[in-house]
């Protein structure tokens, strides 16, 4: 049976019982009041008809008592006839044998006696004008009395029936009484008894229900702990009954969906990728171990919950890409670690697929930090010198490609040294490759220390260094002046004597007092039409003008 019939058959099986006991005691006390309202219809006539027959006898003899008092008083001969009306209680007499008849006819015997004391009363009434009150005074005066002494038997016989009608009345009354005790009596216990009976069914019905709902609410409360084999109870074939199979579904359907979740996140934590979920707003919802371990083991909790920029080192493009909902793209950002702030990270943001998650993106990260690493070797060793770590030919002539249009665009001369270290021979000769490369990586110390920031030192091959110098002023004899006093710096500077520090395997470290200048050929440029080639050219003519005149020199080109 349905849940909503079962509760609907327990609410009218109380509405019958209450219709029961109400019909019943209405009938009850209605039948009551039928006897009692009997009773006085009954009681009420009686007494009224025994009323009249004693108002009427009464009255009768008043009246005759009157006549008589007048008649004695009469002048003789004058005397009034005595009338004696016996109609009324005659009548009230017909009435009250009916009544009797009708309502008590167990009463008749002292009806009879009623009605032979007014006979009685009547006949001493009636002779009563056959005396004459002149010559038979006596006599009537007897029959008067015999009158009063029939009337007050009457009235005797009277009070006693009346007496017998009240006195049955009241017993009939405290027959209604008990009547009524006794219903009222059955009405509360059948009230009471289906207090009772529709508590007890209350309760068996709520406990038949509370049972399955309890044991679907403790499957849930098991359910909700991780247990993803709790089941509820199949007991009713009710609605509670439908919603337990419907839960039991529904955690077999969870248990299906968590070990698929499972399986799946445990595939996404064996990427060597972090992977990452955020919403449109840059927030982070998911993140795998990988993540952890890029960010160099960073809580899980630390992350998820984080705003974007809080882990990464983002700028208007990461923006640019959370605003554009198709768009995969991929860039290279930093990590916000500060047990490793050189975290180097590939960062691809693609859509998710599901409608109900295009406001959000999957984030794939990746360590590039050694690949960048071995990139920047790569790029050091194609355009640095690796024993000088200064700029080489390459780096060179990319840089001077790029002052030369600069120069052309604002204006500023710029400037060319060509270098030509003196002595360097007798050094390798006389101690090594070793000491002389000792010396070459202290030139390249003392020519970065004598240039500027924006400035370019590079070693151009053997002994042989540039110095490019930019933003000299526009005008020429300033920049040249300019050029000269740095290439003053550079050939004192280089001049000083070097102390190297020679190791031997064999023997024991010792030191190196060596003397070395160097020709400096210095070349300005500016808005002019010379190719980088040319310049190098002249630069390199200037330093062996240089190195002819002698050593520890400086010349410039002549245009």
């Amino acid at each position: 049976m349905k849940l909503h019939k079962q509760i609907f058959s327990g609410y009218v099986l109380i509405a019958m019982l209450v219709l029961v006991v109400g019909l019943t005691g209405y009938n009850g006390l209605s039948a009551i009041t039928q006897s009692f309202d009997s009773a006085i219809n009954r009681t009420q006539p009686v007494l009224t008809a025994l009323e009249r027959i004693r108002m009427a006898a009464t009255m009768l003899a008043f009246s005759v008592a009157v006549q008589s008092i007048n008649q004695e008083a009469a002048p003789a001969g004058n005397a009034p006839k005595l009338q004696i009306p016996l109609t009324d209680i005659a009548a009230a007499v017909a009435d009250y044998h009916r009544l009797v008849e009708k309502y008590f006819p167990h009463e008749l015997g002292t009806a009879k006696e009623i009605e032979d004391s007014v006979r009685a009363f009547e006949k001493a009434v009636e002779a009563l004008p056959a005396y004459d009150h002149l010559r038979e005074a006596v006599a009537f005066h007897r029959q008067l009395v015999q009158v009063s002494a029939a009337l007050a038997a009457l009235n005797d016989l009277i009070a006693k029936a009346a007496a017998n009608e009240e006195r049955e009345f009241h017993e009939q009354q405290e027959k209604v009484h008990s009547q009524l005790m006794k219903h009222l009596a059955w009405l509360v216990a059948a009230v009471c008894g289906s207090i009772l009976i529709a508590i007890v069914g209350g309760k068996w019905h709520a406990m038949r229900m509370v049972k399955p709902i309890g044991s679907l609410r403790q499957a849930a409360l098991s359910l909700g702990t991780g247990n993803l084999e709790a089941r509820a109870e199949l007991q009713t074939a009710d609605e509670i009954g439908d919603l337990a199979r419907a839960f039991n579904q529904m955690g077999e359907e969870l248990s299906r969906t968590l070990v698929s979740r499972d399986y799946v996140e445990s595939v996404i934590d064996s990427l060597n990728e972090g992977v990452m979920v955020v919403d449109q707003t840059g927030r982070i919802l998911r993140s795998n171990l990988a993540m952890r371990q890029i960010s160099n083991n960073v809580a899980m909790a630390q992350i998820e919950g984080s705003a974007l920029d809080e882990v990464f080192v983002t700028d208007a493009m990461f923006g640019n890409l959370m605003d554009d909902l198709l768009t995969q793209r991929t860039f290279e950002c930093s990590l916000r670690i500060k047990t490793n702030p050189d975290v180097i990270v590939s960062v691809s943001v693609s859509p998710l697929l599901k409608e109900k998650f295009i406001n959000e993106r999957v984030l794939v990260i990746k360590d590039i930090t050694e690949q960048k690493k071995t990139e920047e070797q790569v790029r050091h060793l194609a355009f640095y010198d690796r024993l000088t770590k200064l700029p080489n030919r390459h780096m060179l002539d990319d840089r001077l490609n790029h002052a030369l249009a600069a120069s052309k665009r604002s204006k500023f001369h710029g400037a060319l040294m060509f270098l030509d270290l003196d002595n360097f021979k007798a050094l390798n000769d006389k101690h090594g490759h070793d000491a002389g490369d000792l010396l070459l990586i202290e030139v390249a110390e003392r020519l970065t220390g004598c240039v500027r920031q924006i400035d370019t030192a590079a070693r151009f091959g053997g002994d042989e260094f540039v110095v490019m110098l930019e933003e000299l002023d526009i005008d020429k004899d300033k920049a040249t002046s300019q050029a000269l006093m740095v290439a003053e710096k550079i050939r004192v500077a280089l001049a000083n004597p070097y102390l190297l520090k020679i190791r031997k395997s064999e023997q024991e470290d010792f030191v190196v007092e060596h003397s070395c200048t160097a020709c400096i050929g210095v070349v300005l440029f500016g808005n002019h039409k010379a190719t980088q080639e040319d310049i190098l050219k002249w630069a390199d003519i200037a330093m062996y003008q240089a190195k002819n005149s002698g050593a520890n020199l400086i010349r410039f080109h002549a245009e």
